[in-house]
């Protein structure tokens, strides 16, 4: 007998079949709905969290979803081949004097903002190149159209400020979603501040803001200054006192 595991939900189903290897230590959510019938063995599933009796309904479903995995693999690959090519795209952007060739259409379904410039009666509808809009690197600009086309951003770590821009000002949301998570797990006091204006200028989430904020006031309490709680929601206020606050320190080191 094989055995073989699936998450169900947030469970783990152990199904002893002859289920066939392939399928094995594969973690694959399976979308099952309570007191469904097996077509195989005909038994009554009782609950979200166990299966039929001869694991049919599982190796049927594992390969459904096999399947759709499968074929967004494929679709990515396919996606990766037009990835910055030249010779398949109808537009290109011109950053920091680099061109970078794009797809209108790509860009347009994942962006409310690229659709509107591209197909509203703005001037881009009609033409095939345009400098960059935006203050962002060639590199960072790079991931965000990467992310756009397979939703994947090499390097995150090195760009996240700039791609957290990015994906304000193209109201891309999962991006921001992404961005502010790799933010919250590399947050201490050395980019406390860069952080905490960066959540404020573009409308992060309040646990992002808290966060950074939570390390701006350990800078201060090492100095035995308290920074006031209601300073959470005032950005400039806080990035003024820091600034007095590093050329009060660089006055006394000179003395």
């Amino acid at each position: 007998m094989e055995e073989a595991f699936w998450t169900v939900g947030t469970f783990e189903a152990n199904y002893n079949t002859k289920l066939s290897t392939e399928f094995r230590n594969e973690s694959l959510v399976l979308d099952i709905t309570q007191h469904e019938i097996c077509p195989n063995c005909k038994k009554i599933r009782e609950n979200v969290h166990c299966s039929c009796f001869c694991g049919y309904y599982a190796y049927k479903k594992c390969l459904e979803i096999k399947a759709t995995v499968n074929h967004n693999c494929e679709l990515k690959t396919d996606l990766e081949k037009a990835l910055f090519n030249e010779s398949l795209s109808d537009f290109s952007f011109i950053v920091n004097d680099e061109k970078v060739p794009v797809n209108k259409f790509i860009l347009a379904a994942r962006s409310p903002v690229f659709a509107k410039m591209f197909y509203s009666e703005f001037k881009e509808k009609n033409e095939n190149q345009q400098i960059l809009g935006i203050k962002i690197s060639t590199e960072a600009f790079k991931e965000l159209i990467r992310y756009i086309y397979i939703n994947e951003v090499c390097d995150l770590n090195k760009h996240e400020i700039e791609l957290l821009h990015a994906a304000d000002f193209y109201q891309i949301d999962s991006l921001r979603a992404i961005c502010e998570k790799e933010l919250l797990t590399t947050v201490n006091m050395t980019n406390a501040n860069v952080i905490f204006q960066a959540a404020h200028l573009y409308r992060c989430s309040d646990e992002l803001k808290e966060a950074s904020y939570n390390f701006i006031k350990k800078m201060f309490q090492i100095k035995n200054y308290v920074l006031p709680q209601e300073y959470i929601n005032l950005p400039e206020k806080v990035k003024k006192i820091i600034k007095k606050k590093e050329s009060l320190e660089n006055e006394l080191c000179l003395a």
